[in-house]
């Protein structure tokens, strides 16, 4: 008997083990929730017709058209969410980094073809790991877009070529990481069957843009971003030897999912100004959220037990962002900036506690270039930024007393943020 319960307590373990492993799938482009470089998050985010260096391989792939020589970037953003559930203070509520390089470049093919061709990459990671993953059950009370949608590493690369003053086109790819895996747990005596293998391959989504520009100084862009996540499939079986049966179950989950979104973006350059403006529709009822969905099989291979998440039932969106910059003296310039992000999140009235709102934007920041004042070609960005989410309370349709947004739920916040971008051109 002793040895029975000791069994019963090894295989307890190992489904537990197997759970915490199901914590593990990620994707999206971390730029979505804050943005990317502090030049453009100070002035709201709305670069679809003004990114002109790197930073639009996210934006606008064919803004990259508009580099006149090699652009090199590093840049650090921190957050702070101010979360509530129901007026307690959120677990989420800690200080995170995320670290950013870009490289934006022309590329010479040949004499008498000039600037034609054009290049841009970005990497971004989190300050203290490079991947942060985590699942939750259904019913778990969180923040689907205000917690951690920026720990995880992401590289993107575009490319764009002008097709002549006017018109330019652009094309990117944004890679992530899935993570397949296969873990066996052998409860036997001999215990040789245990193992564990990771394979963590690509994700692929793709990006495009057009840039056009009438008249000089005035700009229209239009990109489409694709859908992107990571995805994971962890096979887990036990072995649990003559007493008990074997059990072989998959876990399956995304995590961060990003929309497919269209942009249509303007802006206005002058010498010492610019105004830009964006509208964006995120077709968020694709969206994956963050929960496992697990199917045990039985001995001949059929799926015997299902747990799932059902349909969380989004809506598609509209967003709405705008700002300017205005040079005050040569070397420095001033920019602020404002979004409007209409929720997806329906009313929270069965399983899920998916806690979300409208939310607005207002950004601050300012530009300093070193190369006015006789310095080395650097120029220093900075930006502040704070993100407020609109309180909503949601009541339950049905007695669950089990659940914790039962009776009702209410969830509101903030996140600040800000950060620092340095570029040099050669």
């Amino acid at each position: 008997m002793q040895r029975f319960l000791r069994r019963i307590g090894q295989l307890a373990t190992a489904c537990a083990v197997a759970t915490l492993l199901a914590s593990a799938p990620a994707a999206a482009n971390p730029f979505d929730t804050f943005g990317y470089t502090s030049r453009a998050i100070a002035m709201g985010g709305g670069f679809t017709g003004a990114a002109s260096s790197y930073e639009a391989a996210y934006y606008n792939p064919a803004g990259l058209a508009r580099l006149s020589s090699p652009e090199l970037g590093l840049g650090v953003l921190l957050w702070r969410p101010v979360l509530e559930v129901n007026g307690a203070v959120s677990p989420a509520n800690r200080t995170r980094a995320l670290i950013d390089a870009g490289l934006g470049t022309p590329i010479p093919l040949g004499r008498g073809l000039g600037n034609v061709l054009f290049l841009g990459v970005n990497l971004a990671f989190p300050g203290s790991t490079l991947y942060a993953i985590r699942e939750s059950p259904p019913a778990e009370p969180r923040f689907p877009f205000l917690e951690d949608r920026n720990r995880r590493l992401v590289f993107n690369f575009a490319m764009a070529v002008r097709i002549n003053r006017m018109f330019s086109l652009g094309a990117g790819l944004s890679l992530l990481p899935d993570v397949m895996g296969d873990v066996k747990v052998d409860l036997t005596e001999s215990g040789a069957e245990n193992s564990t293998s990771v394979d963590v391959r690509m994700h692929l989504s793709p990006n495009a843009g057009v840039l056009i520009e009438p008249i000089e100084g005035l700009a229209f862009g239009l990109v489409w971003r694709g859908a992107n996540r990571t995805y994971l499939s962890i096979p887990v079986g036990v072995k649990a030897g003559e007493q008990l049966n074997d059990i072989d179950i998959r876990v399956l989950a995304f995590d961060y999912s990003t929309p497919h979104q269209i942009a249509l973006g303007g802006a206005y350059r002058r010498a010492r100004f610019e105004v830009a403006a964006d509208l964006t529709y995120s077709l968020y009822r694709y969206f994956e959220q963050s929960s496992p969905t697990v199917h045990r099989y039985g001995a001949d291979g059929e799926i015997v037990r299902t747990s799932a998440v059902g349909s969380r039932g989004l809506r598609d969106t509209w967003a709405v962002r705008l700002g300017g910059e205005y040079r005050v003296l040569e070397p420095w310039t001033v920019r602020a900036g404002f979004g409007w992000i209409q929720s997806p999140v329906p009313a929270q009235t069965g399983e899920t506690n998916l806690l979300d709102g409208d939310r607005f934007t207002v950004s601050f920041g300012s530009g300093f270039d070193l190369a006015a004042i006789d310095g080395p070609p650097i120029r220093v960005d900075a930006h502040f930024a704070w993100t407020g989410m609109a309180a909503n309370t949601d009541a339950k349709a049905a007695i669950m007393p089990e659940n914790p947004g039962y009776p009702t739920i209410r969830g509101s916040g903030s996140v600040f943020s800000g950060g620092v971008t340095a570029k040099v051109r050669f």
